[in-house]
């Protein structure tokens, strides 16, 4: 249970890192803490919803169709 809570933590400031990037425009900034994230965790939902936000904006349509779907 501790270990699930830090994990959850080390993944909100990520994906709220992200977040902040992608509002100044840092779309590679955004890209890159993401990809810091632990490959067991990249198919979490919210990490995977920060990567579809993250390509809308970029407007990377295709990409977030396959993150999507």
């Amino acid at each position: 249970t501790h270990k699930t809570q830090e994990t959850g933590d080390r993944l909100a400031r990520h994906v709220l890192a992200s977040s902040g990037y992608l509002e100044l425009g840092m779309f590679d900034d955004a890209a890159m803490v993401l990809e810091e994230i632990a490959p067991e965790d990249k198919n979490r939902n919210e990490v995977l919803g920060a990567r579809v936000v993250l390509y809308m904006a970029a407007k990377k349509y295709a990409a977030a169709g396959l993150v999507s779907s």
